[in-house]
């Protein structure tokens, strides 16, 4: 069918032959009936012949069934996003005052983070007595009476049934109450602690706090997570020193390639070792 303003018109086949001698008498589709390059390019071009004067009436319908065959050129190019990429470079690059700021601020240094665990633990404990509060849990009862005669629209539409009611109220007990969680396993995934920590942290909370996990212990797993993260990257910050060594960044950094590798998870313990590091990464932009 082709879909006009006016209604569909049915594709006859006296249509399809003269479509298809059309394709072949231009070369738009080649022996084996597949849509050539020629086609696209014409296409693309602006320079497609047209259409035989009884097909002209449709022939906006027609190019888009023909656009509509899989064609391999109306693929998208695909990159290669594993390959370096050009670093284009502006004005900026080449100003004196650029130029100024990299030579006092290009020199290689090395940072340590060195800290005890009882201050983080120490730290984390008052966090969580002071800030972790979880929400309790409800449960929402819906009471309606359904319709005599229900159809699939009123089905799909959600009418089939009439809300007469709603009731919420706090959950006290629960079903589930017996489901055992790794408390420890999960936060130890969670923040990258040992267990020895997280077990040192949990076990020094005040018991109020600590029963607020039977309250609802999804939401007090999410909550202590983010807590101890935060704790532990304000010990991190609190205990990082810079040392700079004889070597330098040259500028030749800025229009190098790109590098593909992500670092995002190459530190999983509690302590950070000391690793090659600029004072500062300036961009040119």
């Amino acid at each position: 069918m082709l879909e006009t303003a006016t209604g569909d018109v049915p594709v006859t086949p006296q249509m399809a032959t003269m479509v298809t001698a059309y394709l072949l008498g231009n070369d738009y589709v080649d022996d084996t009936y597949k849509i050539t390059p020629t086609y696209h390019d014409a296409k693309q071009a602006g320079t497609v012949a047209a259409l035989p004067a009884k097909l002209a009436a449709h022939a906006s319908e027609i190019f888009q069934l023909i656009d509509s065959v899989y064609s391999k050129e109306q693929l998208p190019e695909i990159e290669d996003g594993r390959k370096g990429q050009p670093n284009p470079l502006n004005a900026n690059f080449h100003k004196k005052a650029f130029r100024e700021l990299w030579s006092r601020i290009h020199q290689k240094a090395i940072y340590s983070v060195q800290f005890e665990t009882a201050e983080l633990i120490s730290k984390c404990v008052q966090t969580l007595d002071a800030e972790l509060k979880v929400a309790p849990l409800h449960y929402v009862v819906q009471r309606g009476e359904q319709a005599t005669e229900t159809t699939y629209e009123t089905l799909k539409a959600g009418e089939a049934v009439q809300l007469e009611q709603t009731q919420t109220a706090q959950l006290k007990s629960s079903v589930h109450s017996e489901v055992k969680y790794d408390l420890i396993g999960k936060l130890v995934e969670e923040t990258k602690l040992t267990r020895a920590t997280i077990g040192a942290i949990l076990k020094n909370i005040s018991p109020r706090v600590f029963a607020l996990y039977r309250v609802n212990p999804e939401d007090f797993l999410r909550v202590a997570c983010r807590l101890i993260n935060e704790q532990k990257a304000t010990v991190i910050v609190e205990h990082l020193t810079y040392s700079a060594i004889d070597e330098s960044y040259g500028i030749d950094i800025f229009t190098q390639e790109k590098d593909r590798r992500d670092f995002s998870k190459a530190v999983k313990t509690n302590t950070l070792y000391i690793v090659s590091f600029a004072y500062a990464r300036v961009r040119s932009a």
